[in-house]
């Protein structure tokens, strides 16, 4: 399991839940969303895109996901960010999470 305080290498099970919000703050409704991930940028290379999971009341636009192996390859620094799409089109992102993760011995 992870330890989201200070994630190590190849930790597997750290959950990471982001809340999508409007231009006002507001949580956006997952309700009729059609897409729902999580994208992972590490230090190195490009992002990837995870499929993410509803928690909770969809109007309270929570999401969340948790690491499997190879997600958190290398030591550095992490951004995560949720990204909701509908099928009229319309999509948000969520606020940013910056997270580093250490080495082991």
């Amino acid at each position: 399991m992870g330890d989201a305080t200070n994630p190590r290498v190849g930790a597997i099970g750290l959950v990471l839940t982001l809340t999508c919000t409007d231009e006002t703050g507001a949580a956006v409704d997952l309700t009729t969303a059609s897409t729902t991930q999580i994208i992972i940028r590490p230090p190195h290379g490009p992002a990837v895109t995870k499929t993410a999971t509803v928690v909770g009341a969809a109007t309270l636009g929570v999401l969340r996901y948790t690491t499997i192996a190879d997600d958190l390859g290398v030591v550095g620094a992490y951004a995560a960010q949720a990204y909701v799409a509908f099928s009229g089109g319309t999509s948000f992102y969520s606020s940013r999470y910056e997270f580093s993760v250490a080495g082991n011995l």
